[in-house]
């Protein structure tokens, strides 16, 4: 079990997982190299809205770069 902040929602985690999910099936968005290294992260701004994204290292054609998943 985990802990919420307050300015989230059990839909925003559902929402941060499916979106995550998808980002690891696709693997790198240069090379298609499927063990990619990746963190995730939900961005609150001052409006109210949730930017979610994930930030990619390859280790295979070693790009990194930072992708929007989604806004909510």
């Amino acid at each position: 079990s985990y802990m919420i902040p307050e300015n989230l929602n059990e839909e925003d985690l559902i929402f941060l997982e499916n979106e995550t999910q998808k980002a690891i099936e696709n693997g790198c968005k240069e090379c298609n190299f499927r063990h990619i290294i990746y963190s995730t992260n939900i961005s609150v701004e001052p409006n109210g809205s949730k930017v979610f994204f994930i930030e990619v290292d390859c280790p295979n054609c070693n790009c990194d770069y930072k992708e929007i998943m989604g806004v909510r």
